[in-house]
């Protein structure tokens, strides 16, 4: 099941001390968070976790 958040991707890059790169729309809101690919909707980022039984990476097309 997905949990559900609110901020923005640069929000979110920034919080990881990461960046986005000029192509990545900084606005965009990110509404939930999900570990499986099942419950990805429009607005969820999808954390791909390698597990005992399944690597998640597995599954990086079926969340778009």
């Amino acid at each position: 099941m997905a949990q559900d958040i609110s901020f923005s991707l640069a929000e979110l890059a920034q919080e990881l001390e990461g960046s986005l790169t000029p192509a990545a729309p900084s606005d965009l809101r990110i509404s939930a968070v999900a570990l499986s690919s099942r419950d990805c909707r429009p607005g969820t980022i999808f954390v791909a976790v390698s597990g005992t039984k399944v690597d998640a990476h597995d599954f990086l097309d079926d969340a778009f």
